[in-house]
């Protein structure tokens, strides 16, 4: 297989910038946080609670932006207002989330993390098909997120 120029490479992500802005930021914060806490010593549960609700951010922004895609290429599709809303809502049960970590004992937070992170995933699997008459496409697309997170 052959690689990727360094000019499709950044040609590709480029687009996926402009794509999806907000759940970049998301993968980049969750990352500035994670070296962050590797980085200096000690006990950081405001770092760490940052840190996973960055990382719960990621899919959903990415499901929310690929609904609002799918939305706007439609002829009938909701007002404009509607995504920016899911995305404010999004990230304030994020925020919640995150203030609301450090108040959690160990198991607590994990169990919380894990059923966040099934629902996230979820919602990432079936938000961009709210409302659109697709079955195939659907699966397609499911399976298409099942091969790229398996390999």
């Amino acid at each position: 297989m052959p690689l990727a120029s360094i000019d499709t490479v950044g040609t590709a992500a480029a687009a996926a910038i402009r794509r999806f802005p907000i759940a970049l930021a998301s993968a980049w914060a969750c990352a500035a946080f994670f070296v962050a806490i590797i980085l200096w010593n000690g006990q950081h549960p405001g770092w760490m609670a940052a840190a996973f609700a960055a990382m719960l951010g990621l899919p959903l922004f990415a499901a929310i932006e690929l609904w609002s895609e799918r939305r706007r290429s439609d002829a009938g599709a909701p007002s404009r207002g509607v995504a920016p809303l899911l995305f404010v809502l999004s990230l304030a049960g994020l925020v919640a989330f995150a203030l609301q970590w450090p108040h959690w004992n160990q198991s607590l937070q994990v169990r919380a993390f894990v059923q966040c992170l099934v629902l996230v995933h979820a919602i990432a699997a079936v938000l961009p098909y709210v409302g659109v008459r697709e079955p195939n496409g659907f699966w397609q697309y499911n399976r298409s997120l099942l091969h790229r997170f398996a390999l």
